[in-house]
């Protein structure tokens, strides 16, 4: 009755350097979504505004 050895759990270990660089790249992602979030939400009122204004100088 032999049996296969199964690997029930693998770990990864990295050095503190390492780490730091992986952690570094996640803040950074994270920090570029949110300008992207906030970039968006200023162009969804910026237009409207500049569309207003356009109209209040200019009219139909």
């Amino acid at each position: 009755m032999n049996r296969e050895p199964v690997v029930v759990a693998e770990y990864d270990y990295y050095t503190l350097d390492q780490a730091r660089k992986i952690i570094e790249a996640e803040n950074k992602e994270k920090r570029m979504e949110n300008i992207r979030t906030y970039f968006s939400a200023a162009i969804m009122i910026v237009i409207p505004v500049l569309y207003v204004i356009d109209w209040i100088i200019f009219g139909y």
